[in-house]
């Protein structure tokens, strides 16, 4: 390692990302969604964890009743750091009435979770106009509607936006049609504003969630658009609510673009994008068949050892030394496996604006093999730039400190195992 950073003439403040529970403290964050279900289960371990909340959903009643199980028994002063606010996600006013509402109570919105959605389980060509309106309202117009109304009040507390999204997203399954269509829309829209956003300081994820645990009064929309029973998942597949709640919660503190959280999930992204002749094949024998989560327990029987170490997470700080100073900048930090390294998309990406000739970044990563890449973006256009002869001409570096003499780095250059808690000092290289 470098020299202490408290001894520099130039300090910067380290950017460390603490236990999840302890980084909501003080933090507020607005739920869609949140009279039910996921919504709930989120808005309850944000408030028990020290966090405010704007609790948001379309019935009065069952907010109330949220309200008892987010707070419990507590008091007056206490439960100032709960707001509900009834409103429809689907309507432009209702959304921004409930951002002026929590800015006007509690000051700022650090984060926004998208967890408002409807349930649609039948026929494409069974569906009423009325459901489809629904579907696409709720689901893909009420996260636009919302995030156009936070995004001036998240750019200017650097906050995040989260969208729930679903694996169904991944391959459309008999009678899931529309609501997987809804689901995958969430894709692009995160993407371009994870991009829109990236001089802004605002960080935009996505998680794909698997089966989870419903409450007795969830319901789906039949072909009329009358409220009926979810069917029955499978409870080997299927998450509880408080799993997922904190799996979100710690995918939106730690500024983790996508999330794959289910083993189930897992297999569907692989047999999806990988196989997608299998897929069809699967899938054609509709979601409720045997055969379909039998044949997703055989392809993921392989995969089993790999997933369990990928839960087994490692602490990685990263001190970079030798920015400049001279003018306002992002230092890019890239986390590669072997397939995307050097110059492949990151697993791990982030851009933070640089203050100091230092700054050090902690944050989690399932115990694997990784290489770190650095830049320092003087121009703040997103991409390493580089001369005619393909040479960077902004300062950059790698894990081991590898120095490209001859040519850039290959993967033995810079590759590190990562099987227990590690810190890297990584010096930039000025060309």
């Amino acid at each position: 390692m470098g020299p202490n950073p408290s001894n520099r003439s130039v300090h910067q403040p380290a950017l460390q990302l603490m236990a999840w529970q302890d980084a909501y403290r003080g933090r507020v964050v607005l739920i869609s969604g949140a009279s039910l279900g996921i919504g709930k289960e989120l808005a309850r371990q944000v408030w028990t964890s020290g966090g405010m909340v704007i609790a948001t959903g379309r019935n009065a009643g069952r907010l109330e009743e949220a309200t008892l199980h987010i707070c419990g028994d507590t008091g007056d002063e206490t439960r100032g750091r709960l707001l509900t606010i009834v409103g429809d996600v689907s309507s432009p006013d209702d959304c921004r009435i409930a951002v002026e509402a929590g800015l006007k109570h509690f000051g700022r919105i650090d984060y926004l979770i998208h967890n408002a959605a409807v349930f649609n389980f039948d026929r494409i060509d069974a569906a009423s106009e009325q459901v489809i309106d629904q579907m696409i309202d709720v689901n893909v117009k009420g996260c636009i509607h919302l995030t156009r109304a936070a995004l001036p009040a998240l750019r200017n507390s650097r906050g995040g936006v989260l969208f729930v999204s679903s694996i169904s997203a991944f391959y459309g399954m008999p009678e899931y049609g529309l609501y997987a269509l809804s689901k995958a829309a969430l894709t692009p829209l995160s993407e371009s504003l994870r991009l829109e956003n990236l001089d802004h300081g605002v960080f935009v994820g996505l998680t794909y969630l698997g089966y989870t645990a419903n409450e007795p009064d969830k319901r789906a929309l039949d072909s009329k658009g009358l409220p009926q029973p979810i069917p029955d998942r499978p409870r080997i597949f299927t998450r509880s609510r408080e799993a997922t709640a904190r799996g979100i919660l710690r995918q939106l503190i730690h500024r983790k673009s996508v999330s794959v959280p289910s083993f189930l999930g897992h297999i569907n992204w692989v047999v999806s994008y990988l196989m997608p002749r299998l897929a069809f094949l699967i899938h054609k024998r509709s979601y409720r068949s045997l055969l379909l989560l039998l044949t997703y327990m055989l392809l993921g029987w392989g995969h089993s050892l790999d997933l369990k170490a990928q839960n087994r997470l490692v602490e990685l700080t990263i001190q970079v030394d030798g920015l400049n100073i001279t003018s306002a900048s992002h230092l890019v930090i890239g986390l590669f496996d072997r397939a995307s390294f050097p110059d492949g998309r990151p697993l791990h990406h982030t851009a933070l604006k640089a203050e100091g000739s230092w700054m050090r970044w902690k944050f989690l990563v399932p115990a694997a093999t990784y290489a770190v890449a650095v830049y320092q973006d003087l121009d703040r256009n997103g991409r390493l730039d580089k001369s005619a002869f393909g040479f960077p001409t902004e300062p950059y570096g790698f894990s081991r400190n590898y120095r490209p003499i001859f040519r850039g780095p290959m993967w033995k250059d810079a590759a590190l195992v990562f099987d227990h808690d590690t810190a890297l000092d990584i010096q930039l290289i000025v060309p």
